[in-house]
């Protein structure tokens, strides 16, 4: 059964033992116990009680806190192990020796300079998103998102579960100079789901982190889409300066066949960036998906649009696609662009021909 002690009536600190409460504070783990101070564990972080304390130790004690609380306010609880290990060694020595001689006192001191070295020494995160006894979230000095969790409650949790598999993606699927903004959104939302999950709220950790899905399927989209317009641009107006200037030097009455290929390919390659164009803006990104797939989607268009351009012209002259359009050269670059544009015109006229083949 629990006890109950109180700093001002206690007698002796090796009375209590783990369980017990000390002025409120529940004991979890007792580090170093003797008749006048005890060095625990309560509420996940180290506490320490003692009694008959001379000057000089009262002084060495303020001087230990303000040094943790140095710590805290740089680190938040990122070195909390670390700075436990140091305070532990700090207050055995302090209160083994009572700080009575010189030796002492040198002593206590050097451990207080090692403690304050290793702070000024360990990096400073660049932001600390939420912080307390329990967690700590924060942009780590080489800008990623990093947490140090220090209840069990929120280990193994599906928010940090989540976490993981949006910062996976985010680092795949996000330009690295948008991934600032990112880790901002990732450390806000993973600081509410934790705050929900101490609380026992039942959270969704997908809602909870909707909005860095939503960022990042965003940027997915506009980064690819500015790929897939780039790359299709470069090549399109590489056809299309190719096939022009090819009909510009070499093109004669007494070549139809010529005239009509390079028509085609000037026409298609042009409906076919119209197409690409239009429907940018209407990519979808799956998950892990590489830009350079999208861009091969969009070089792979291109290379559609110039034969739809051709195959349809060709149809045309032939009398088997729209014959009224074969009667001048510019009606014949509108049903190029047309055959470029509609990704199901030739296809469809191809299917309907090869259907009355088989029929007949």
């Amino acid at each position: 059964m629990s006890k109950f002690f109180s700093l001002n009536t206690i007698n002796t600190f090796t009375d209590i033992s783990v369980g017990d409460h000390l002025d409120g504070v529940k004991i979890d783990e007792i580090l170093l116990s003797s008749k006048a101070y005890l060095i625990f564990k309560g509420d996940n972080e180290l506490r320490y009680s003692s009694t008959g304390n001379s000057n000089l130790t009262l002084s060495k004690l303020n001087q230990l806190e303000l040094l943790r609380t140095q710590a805290f306010n740089k680190f938040g609880n990122i070195y909390a192990d670390s700075m436990d290990s140091h305070a532990i060694s700090i207050l055995s020595l302090i209160f083994a020796t009572s700080c009575l001689e010189e030796a002492d006192l040198v002593s206590v001191d050097a451990e207080l300079e090692k403690l304050s070295v290793c702070i000024g020494a360990l990096p400073k995160p660049i932001l600390i998103i939420g912080t307390n006894k329990d967690y700590t979230v924060y942009i780590d000095h080489d800008e990623q998102v990093k947490h140090r969790v220090r209840n069990v409650q929120l280990y193994n949790s599906d928010v940090l579960d989540e976490f993981y598999k949006l910062r996976a993606w985010g680092a795949v699927a996000v330009h690295p100079s948008r991934t600032k903004f990112l880790n901002l959104k990732l450390a806000t939302c993973l600081t509410i789901g934790l705050r929900s999950k101490l609380k026992g709220d039942s959270v969704d950790p997908s809602v909870i982190f909707n909005p860095v899905t939503v960022y990042i399927e965003k940027t997915a989209n506009s980064i690819a889409a500015y790929y897939l317009i780039l790359f299709v641009a470069f090549a399109s107006l590489s056809v299309m300066l190719f096939s022009g200037i090819t009909y510009k030097l070499f093109s004669t009455p007494f070549t139809p066949n010529l005239n009509v290929f390079l028509i085609g390919l000037f026409g298609g390659v042009c409906g076919a960036l119209i197409s690409v164009l239009q429907r940018a803006q209407q990519l979808q990104i799956s998950l892990y998906e590489h830009n350079r797939t999208i861009v091969l989607q969009g070089i792979v268009r291109v290379g559609l649009g110039c034969a739809f351009g051709v195959i349809s012209l060709i149809a045309c002259k032939a009398g088997l696609l729209l014959n009224l359009m074969s009667e001048s050269s510019s009606r014949l670059l509108i049903l190029a662009i047309i055959a470029g544009f509609s990704e199901r015109l030739v296809p469809d006229f191809i299917e309907k021909t090869s259907n009355e083949k088989s029929n007949k």
